[in-house]
């Protein structure tokens, strides 16, 4: 073929030799050119997309957008994979004095109460805060992690904080609270150490902080052997040092069922406030040994044998009327009635933990002894009634209940404590009388459901001050003079 002879294309075709349809594009001289330019970098790799009215035009996120919506998913992933339960409580609650039962300001104040429960890498998690408006606005909050049992280590950990602030006008609260409010803040951790199947170490302590105290960080050690001597019979020995701080039930969690209210009573020391030593922690330690005995994993009974040395032992005293002060129910004072030394002896039954319905009973029998005295001149001109004889025996009976009635949706606790070294009147020295402390709450489910949540109401009464979990000193609830009745009630929300 001669070289200047133009080979000609197959019809249908273009210049790369692709099919191409009659009448698909012109066919004039600058569409050819446009055609055959050289590509470009800036053209399309990708063929066009044509967007329909149902594919609206979504643009690239920006970077803000991303980490907005990284954000979102972050926190949608965190409720789902961990399965969070809990409770809000709408509580009010009050006090009303002793003698009477019920009364027009028995409910004055509201709390708000929030409990939260996750599982974890081997335990579970609680977080608790509550928070209550007044004369004294206070809140509080707390962590605690319990690991699963079956293990070989069972640890118990946590930390709380709590603060009240006073902006009432009783002049001796006033006085005790220089700075307006107080803080207390406590961290603890315990563990239950089996070595093997017969022998389990238990060991852990209690750090507490307290802003209104001369000494402000207290500790609080224990250390406990179990050794399973027999099958279904187990001997326990403890050695342990409690540290207490004058209100310190106004800060502390306590272990009985029902919320943990924040601090809703002011408290003052008994003699000057403006004294280096106002106030004392009590310092409470024991020794403790026990054999217990097994019944057909029905029921237990342990025989016991304990002893306490005791300083700066802890008086409360409510109703009282200082010169040119009010008489306030709320409102209590703190003394020191010195340092002793008792020993006793306990009996207790208690079922097992995992029925519905739980009880038990304790039998103490306890001989004091006083080595020394303090405030004794302040104590005997205002309550003479808590100075106590040199030596003294102590008889106490103590009963819990707490039953889970579940074909009508009831949950019941109760505690009853009787004890013939209650202080009697005020008028009297060592007036000691057989008296009764008591702690009630009943739980009732209502038909009411709501986005998967459990609605109950609470109604609890109690006359008990101190912690009966949580023992320190044999007298610690017996020197509490004139305590009222906490009346506590509202809803609560299960989630």
């Amino acid at each position: 073929m001669p070289a200047n002879t133009r080979r000609a294309r197959p019809r249908g075709t273009d210049s790369t030799g692709e099919t191409a349809a009659a009448g698909d594009h012109p066919h004039d001289e600058a569409a050819f050119r446009l055609r055959h330019l050289k590509r470009s970098i800036l053209k399309d790799a990708a063929p066009i997309v044509v967007l329909t009215e149902d594919e609206p035009f979504v643009p690239a996120p920006s970077l803000f957008g991303r980490a907005m919506g990284s954000a979102a998913n972050l926190a949608s992933s965190f409720f789902t994979d961990f399965p969070f339960s809990g409770e809000v409580n709408f509580l009010t609650t009050g006090a009303v004095a002793p003698g009477a039962m019920l009364s027009a300001t028995a409910l004055p104040r509201g709390v708000a109460y929030l409990a939260l429960t996750a599982p974890g890498a081997g335990g579970e998690w609680l977080i608790r805060a509550a928070m209550s408006e007044g004369d004294i606005s206070s809140w509080i909050v707390a962590g605690a992690f319990a690991s699963k049992p079956g293990g070989v280590h069972k640890y118990d950990l946590g930390l709380s904080y709590s603060t009240q602030d006073y902006q009432g006008g009783n002049p001796a609260a006033l006085a005790a609270v220089t700075d307006g409010s107080r803080n207390a803040g406590e961290l603890y951790a315990f563990d239950s150490w089996s070595l093997n199947r017969t022998v389990t170490v238990d060991y852990g302590a209690r750090y507490a902080h307290y802003d209104y105290l001369q000494a402000r960080a207290l500790l609080s050690p224990r250390f406990g052997v179990a050794i399973e001597a027999f099958p279904k019979t187990t001997i326990r020995a403890t050695v342990a040092q409690r540290m207490v701080a004058p209100g310190a039930e106004e800060f502390l969690a306590t272990n009985t069922p029902g919320p943990w209210l924040p601090p809703e009573r002011t408290f003052a020391p008994l003699r000057d406030p403006a004294a280096i030593d106002a106030f004392r922690a009590e310092r409470a330690r024991s020794f403790e040994t026990a054999i217990e005995r097994q019944f057909a994993d029905a029921f237990a009974l342990s025989v016991g044998r304990f002893h306490q040395s005791v300083d700066d032992q802890l008086v409360t005293v409510f109703g009282l009327r200082m010169a040119g002060g009010p008489r306030s129910v709320g409102h209590y004072y703190v003394a020191s009635a010195g340092g002793l030394e008792a020993d006793g002896w306990l009996v207790r039954w208690h079922t097992a933990t995992n029925r519905r319905v739980q009880g038990s009973v304790q039998y103490s029998r306890t001989a004091t002894r006083w080595v020394n005295r303090n405030d004794t001149e302040l104590l005997r001109g205002l309550v003479p009634a808590v100075i106590r004889p040199d030596t003294e025996d102590l008889h106490d009976l103590t009963t819990s209940l707490t039953a889970d009635i579940r074909e009508t949706a009831t949950r019941v606790f109760v505690l009853y404590k009787m004890n013939n070294g209650f202080v009697g009147s005020a008028s009297t020295p060592a007036d000691a009388r057989l008296d009764v402390r008591f702690g009630i709450q009943v739980n009732q489910a209502l038909p009411v459901t709501f986005a998967g949540t459990k609605w109950e109401v609470l109604v609890g009464l109690r006359n008990l001050f101190r912690d009966p979990t949580d023992p320190a000193s044999v007298y610690d609830e017996l020197l509490v003079v004139r305590p009222p009745k906490r009346l506590v009630g509202g809803f609560l929300v299960r989630f």
